[in-house]
């Protein structure tokens, strides 16, 4: 029999690039799994053996260059979108994507447009998040500007990153950590650094560029704290102005931050008569602004999610979505399967949520291996979780299974334990958890095949053929051939890889010893021979052997409970050659019958359970195995023809499936081909007259029933068909031994069997549609209907009843056909609604199939790009791809045409404010290369030619003269003069500096004339002095001091003044020059007078050196000498010390206003006991948490406890604990026979913990059970001395173990005078002397004295009235001679 299959798929090449989106070759094989030896990939049904795959799991590359792109929106700002690798936290908002543009700032979630930004217009901005740590009119130059993006995660960090990122990130929380608990221990961080590097701005004073660098780094960071009960990410940005040039020049940049809503700060502003001196410190170490834009506690799950994402990456072999490194245990499809597949184990790992959802779960018992290359590859085990309702295999949402990295220790899915608020789990939680541990399937499962050998024994081979013989000794039950083992050498030597060939590791012998029973009835073993039973199993392998044999009703050895031989570790670092052993109980008919797993990491499995004094097992074989298998188990061909093979002569024996009937004749080929397959070197003797077991019972139904049923009424032929109804193997059983509990477990185990091998047979149908279902439907299509087609098959010709879709929310049910059918599939018009379809198919017998589509709708509309990476989940199944809109369309999903108006820098920067802002529609941004028009006119210096910017106006170019006295330097929106010595910039231009009463630049006022009989002229540009006319009365200057008091000379006649030493005349009165300027700060020092604005603190001389003002922008103390380095607050113009010299917003901490003050230390407002308490990034106030265990109450605005039993939102094991509710938090109870052990509820094995357990219950043996203990009868004994209930417990009860009382089996066998012996069950004389002999034409027995029938039994005595006297002698023989001496040595009487 062929069977070609696919192989799985081997790595061909590494994934190329290592980062990002990357690809790699993959290769399989079609090959027969029966020879090992390749078939033509049409065998296979097709395909390719070859592929290009993508590599879902390479890491983001940890620098990537950007190319900004220009937009309609405003085609003079260049700006490009970064997807982040993982989603960060920036002002109390959640980003996925943030948006680089050239002009030196970043926004968050959404684009935006400006060329520049003054403080006014940012704070008009809502509902925009930006970063801007140099946001001014820089150019992108193709040929030398640069632009990139740095990726640093610490969980897949090198050291040298490491290193590089860990001294940003600490100086960042040094400088911004907003409370005193700012640790620099992380579970991890996140950093995105953006670099501007020879970005160009455009002096316009000098017609000269300065290259421009900088860079941007936004900071998450993940940190444990043990003051807090929960984890806490916190968020920092810093901006790093390093490479700057030392002098800025006239660039005046805006820096600052905002988020959407709140959370504004503006560093710097273009208006600023300086810039910060964070931008230009001389100390290029300090050319560094950074600052706190948020925080929130984390969950538990997020962390884990950190760390394991982070060994996952440094050990990229162990990442679990690879599913060439990590190949899957495949479960089981149905709920059914999961139940008799024993290589899988019930987990009992369900929360009270998920019970109460009728969800059970089911996993490996032990690891699987395969052969990969030169090596081998761990099978990763599954959860395999199923809805106990529809019996079908969750595969997707919060409730299905997942691949384990630990195969040892189930994985508690914390992240989808359901919220407190509305007691579901929280999808967008959840799916991290999801992320690293993909749902499980069962893709690739394939149902093993079965053997058993039960009842007396009865084999069931592995192509369902049955057949019963009686033998004794010990015998291969099956064992791999010696071509499979030539196979699995080839295959290990090979380079194809597959969980469905077989391997060195392999191979198995499997012996039973079958011993010899008698009938209970005498007559049967006199007439039919003897039956066996099978006692043991011996299961061998290249490394490990076990042996599981039935000890009176015990399994024997020293076992323990559950057992496995291997510590797993997590990766696939561990010994090939794992088992476990599991022991458990069944309850058949209220019967307590001790079961025996063992499973190995070929995935064979064998489960044994003690019926009785019976030892019935099942073996389950992969497909691995196939055609390589010998012994009494049969071939494993598919043929159950021949399945028993006669060793010795090679010849086929007949055996029909289990449905037929064998003919009688048959019974001794099949007993000689049994023995043939003996142990070789086993001298066990055979049985001498084994029963043989088709004419055993043809010999019953042709008239030997009446006679047994006389002998024993248990086997009156009524009596026997209500046991067993047609059941042969019961019918054959009963008759041996009478026992009708085993009888009908053996009856019920093969017809369990049948009924395995039927649900194995139905694998569920296939349905040809590719998940996620990728669904683009505008949102505005007015027919909301989406039909999907598909196409169900099922395999093995399984037939398929029905399907129908359910649709969510609506709870629609629409039937589809069979072949050809499509559902339609109602698509949401908004982004809030979701649609949940439930796919139903009905097939085989009574099977169910059921699978949620999983669901990314893409509503963009206006020919907008759908972007299926990034995607919102509404619900576990349903998500909506996000949109990339055509410039001229705006809006989740591109629905709105794009206003530009609606920014408000739009029509603003440097028009005036009567100016409005004109949308343009769609075509006509298209049409004219930009999005608005502004309609107005722009503020002086400014003007536009496009009614779209206003461009600086170039009043040097224009009006070469302007200046007049001194060259014209352009600024922007202005300009100024750098006029000649005389002159000084006034109105636009350069005009006349009087120097006889104004102030040199400088602010001093000095004598203009050293003689006081001058007076001061001025002159265009200069000055002279000359004789005053006060002096100058004879021709000759005279210095008159009559005519002057102190500093004022005055003529008598004229009334002319002249004033002295630098004084001025104001109102016919010299006065110092300063004091009718600068009144209060003016010095007089030797001739010269000086506007002194150090004389008090806050001031500094005006522009035109006239007069004092106030220190402007971030200037303070003596002469605004002094920066104000304020983060949070306002410069304090009158402070003497950089400690007093920031005015902080409230919250902040002096002197510069960085660190918030700690609302949540000493005098925090939160109740310690039931909140944490978290820090306002906008105004440093405390928040107020309840902490993990607590729920705010809506009456008393308290955090009260959660009481998480009734809540069912904790995660304890059902069947080992209880949950017990604390205050802040809960426990899981151990339940009574279970013991705590490292967190674990471990069973109590009461039988070694107290071996008096069962000493009030006598004639007991303890058996140990999950959970608790049995006090069973003991080999001998049985509850009540009824023989049915060998083996039974009395624990708890008044019920007894009495000695057997098997009487009644020989009762009526026995004629008198023999009598039926209750322990043995048979017949037994009353005389030692007397001889048990059958009755003539009767299946009885009666005993008759030696010398019948002439003496006979008479009152207790063997005697005859015609009879001498018997006397007992002893004949001693003599050598050489004819004679004997008789030496009556004792005499007994016989008779007389």
């Amino acid at each position: 029999m062929t069977v070609c299959t696919w192989t799985n798929w081997v790595p061909l090449s590494n994934c190329t690039p290592s980062c990002g989106i990357a690809y790699r070759l993959e290769v399989r094989s079609c090959i027969d799994f029966t020879i090992g030896q390749s078939c033509h990939s049409d065998l296979c049904g097709g395909g390719n053996a070859i592929q290009n795959t993508s590599c879902t799991y390479s890491p983001p590359c940890p620098t990537l260059p950007i190319i900004p792109q220009p937009s309609i929106r405003d085609p003079k700002v260049r700006i490009i979108p970064y997807l982040l690798p993982d989603a960060m936290y920036f002002f109390e908002q959640t980003y996925r994507r943030i948006w680089i543009s050239n002009k030196g700032y970043i926004t968050f979630g959404t684009p935006f447009y400006s060329r520049t930004m003054t403080t006014s217009t940012f704070g008009q901005i809502s509902q925009q998040a930006i970063a801007a740590p140099f946001w001014t009119d820089l150019l992108y130059d193709n040929r030398s500007s640069v632009m990139t993006i740095n990726w640093f995660s610490s969980t897949n960090a090198s050291e040298s990153d490491v290193q590089m990122y860990s001294e940003i990130i600490q100086s960042a929380i040094n400088s911004a950590c907003p409370t005193t608990h700012c640790s620099s221990q992380f579970a991890a961080a996140r950093v995105v650094r953006i670099h501007w590097q020879n970005l160009v701005y455009e002096l316009t004073n000098v017609s000269q560029s300065m290259n421009i660098s900088f860079a941007a780094y936004l900071i998450n960071t993940y940190e444990y704290a043990s003051y807090y009960s929960q984890p806490v990410l916190r968020s920092y940005i810093a901006y790093d102005y390093s490479e700057l040039p030392d002098r800025l020049s006239s660039i005046r940049p805006f820096v600052g931050y905002r988020g959407k809503r709140e959370m504004m700060k503006v560093f710097n502003d273009p208006s600023y008569q300086r810039n910060a001196p964070f931008l230009t410190h001389s100390d290029k170490t300090r050319r560094r602004q950074s600052f706190y834009a948020g925080g929130r506690f984390l969950t538990d799950c997020e962390v884990t999610h950190l760390q394991q994402a982070r060994f996952n990456i440094l050990n990229p072999a162990e990442n679990l979505n690879d599913v060439i490194n990590n190949p899957r245990f495949p479960c089981p499809c149905t709920l059914a399967q999961a139940q008799i597949d024993r290589r899988f184990g019930r987990l009992f790992s369900e929360t009270a949520y998920e019970t109460s959802q009728h969800v059970i779960c089911y996993g490996p018992m032990t690891n699987n291996w395969i052969r990969f290359r030169w090596t081998t590859k761990l099978l990763r085990s599954q959860t395999c979780c199923y809805n106990r309702v529809t019996r079908d295999l969750i595969t997707s949402g919060y409730l299905a299974g997942s691949v384990l990295s630990n195969v040892c220790s189930l994985l508690l899915k914390g992240c989808c334990a359901p919220s407190r608020q509305d007691g579901i789990p929280n999808w967008q939680r959840c799916r991290l958890y999801y992320q690293l541990h993909p749902a499980s399937s069962c893709t690739g499962y394939r149902a093993p095949a079965i053997v058993s050998g039960v009842g007396d024994p009865h084999v069931n081979t592995i192509d369902n053929g049955r057949y019963t013989c009686h033998i004794q000794g010990l015998y291969v039950f099956a064992q791999t051939t010696d071509a499979a083992r030539v196979r699995a050498e080839n295959n290990a030597a090979s380079n194809v890889s597959d969980v469905n060939l077989i391997y060195p590791d392999d191979l198995f012998r499997i012996y039973v010893r079958s011993v010899m029973v008698s009938p209970v009835l005498s007559y049967i073993e006199r007439t039919q021979g003897y039956g066996s039973i099978f006692t043991s199993y011996t299961i061998i392998t290249d490394s490990v052997s076990f042996v599981i044999s039935n000890n009176n009703g015990k399994f024997a050895g020293d076992l323990e409970f559950d057992y496995t031989n291997a510590n797993y570790t997590g990766t696939n670092n561990v010994d090939m050659s794992v088992f476990r052993l599991k022991q458990s109980i069944r309850r058949i008919t209220n019967k307590t019958v001790p079961q025996l797993t063992l499973t190995l990491w070929s995935g064979l499995a064998l489960q044994c359970e003690i019926v009785g004094e019976n030892l019935e097992c099942i073996l389950l074989l992969p497909e691995k195995y196939r055609t390589s298998l010998e012994g009494l188990a049969g071939n494993f061909n598919g043929d159950p023809n021949d399945d028993l093979i006669n060793r010795q002569t090679n010849k086929k024996v007949l055996i029909l499936s289990s449905s037929q009937s064998i003919p009688t004749y048959n019974d001794s080929d099949v007993l000689d081909a049994c023995r043939s397959w003996r142990v070789y070197g086993d001298n066990t003797p055979d049985i001498s007259t084994p029963i043989m077991p088709r004419r055993f019972v043809d010999w019953y139904y042709g008239g030997a029933s009446i006679m047994l049923a006389d002998a024993n009424p248990l086997l009156n032929e009524t009596i026997v068909n209500q046991t067993c109804s047609t059941h042969f193997e019961c019918i054959h059983d009963y008759l041996i031994r009478t026992n009708s509990f085993t009888s009908k477990t053996t009856a019920l185990a093969l017809t369990n069997l049948e009924e395995s091998r039927r649900i194995f047979a139905e694998m569920p149908p296939k349905v040809n549609l590719i998940s996620p279902v990728k669904i683009i439907y505008p949102i505005n299509k007015a027919n909301r209907s989406y039909a999907v087609p598909i196409d169900v098959g099922a395999d093995n010709e399984i037939n398929i009843t029905s399907i129908h879709a359910t649709i969510y929310p609506d709870n629609i049910t629409m039937n589809i056909p069979i072949v050809g059918g499509d559902i339609t599939i109602p698509i949401p018009n908004n982004i809030a609604s979701f649609v949940d379809v439930l796919l139903t198919v009905n097939f085989g017998t009574n099977s169910t199939w059921q699978k949620y589509f999983d669901i990314i709708v893409c509503l963009c509309t206006n020919d907008g790009t759908c972007d299926f990476q990034e995607t919102t989940h509404i619900t576990s199944h349903y998500q909506i791809a996000s949109c990339d809109c055509p410039p001229q369309f705006d809006g989740d999903l591109c629905e709105y045409n794009y206003s530009a108006c609606a920014s408000p820098s739009a029509c603003t920067l440097h028009w005036n404010n009567q100016t409005t802002c004109i949308s343009l529609s769609p075509t006509e941004q298209q049409f004219q290369n930009r999005s608005y028009y502004c309609n107005g006119t722009c503020i002086n210096g400014y003007h536009s030619t496009d009614d779209y910017t206003c461009e600086d106006v170039d009043e040097c170019q224009s009006d070469p003269s302007i200046c007049r006295h001194g060259p014209c330097i352009n600024l922007p929106g202005s300009f100024t003069c750098n006029c000649t010595s005389g002159y000084r910039f006034h109105n636009q231009t350069c005009v006349d500096i009087n120097e006889c009463n104004e102030p040199n630049i400088d602010g001093s006022f000095s004598r203009r004339c050293p003689n006081d009989v001058d007076v001061c002229v001025n002159n265009d540009g200069s000055y002279e002095c000359e004789c005053s006319a006060i002096f100058n009365t004879t021709g000759t200057c005279t210095y008159n001091a009559s005519l002057c008091l102190n500093d004022t000379c005055t003529d008598n006649e004229s009334g002319l003044v002249v004033c002295l030493h630098g004084t001025v005349n104001v109102n016919n009165k010299c006065v110092p020059w300063c004091d009718s300027t600068c009144a209060g700060f003016c010095d007089q020092i030797n001739d010269t007078y000086q506007c002194n604005c150090m004389k008090y603190v806050g001031y500094e001389l005006s522009n035109d050196g006239q007069r004092c003002v106030e220190c402007r922008d971030l200037s303070y103390g003596y002469g605004c000498r002094e920066t104000c380095e304020c983060n949070h607050g306002v410069c304090n113009r009158n402070a003497t010390h950089v400690n007093e010299s920031c005015m902080c917003d409230v919250g902040y901490r002096a002197p510069n206003c960085v660190q918030l003050i700690d609302a949540c230390g000493s005098a925090s407002k939160c109740n310690n006991m039931t909140e944490d308490c978290t820090t306002d990034a906008q105004n440093g106030s405390a928040i107020c948490v309840c902490k993990n265990g607590y729920e705010r109450s809506a009456t008393s605005d308290v955090c009260i406890d959660v009481d998480e039993c009734v809540q069912q939102a904790d995660n304890c094991d059902g069947e080992s604990s209880k949950c017990v509710n604390t205050v802040g938090s809960y426990v899981c109870s151990c339940k009574d026979g279970y013991k705590n052990m490292n967190g674990s509820c471990v069973d109590i094995d009461e039988c070694v913990v107290s071996l008096m357990s069962c000493r009030n219950y006598l004639n007991t043996y303890c058996a140990n059970i999950k959970g608790s203990y049995e006090c069973r009868c003991k080999y001998g004994y049985s509850m009540g001395g009824n023989k049915a209930n060998t083996f039974e417990n009395i624990l708890n009860t008044s019920n007894l173990c009495l000695p057997t009382d098997c009487s009644m089996d020989c009762a009526k066998a026995c004629s008198s005078p023999a009598d039926c012996d209750a322990t043995t069950c048979e017949c037994k004389c009353p005389l030692s002397v007397m001889n048990l002999v059958s009755v003539s034409n009767s299946s009885k027995e009666t005993c008759e004295c030696p010398g019948y029938p002439s003496v006979n039994y008479t009152k207790g005595m063997c005697d005859s009235s015609i009879a001498q006297t018997w006397l007992l002698a002893e004949f001693v023989g003599k050598s050489m001679v004819r004679a004997a001496t008789i030496r009556l040595s004792q005499m007994t009487i016989l008779e007389k």
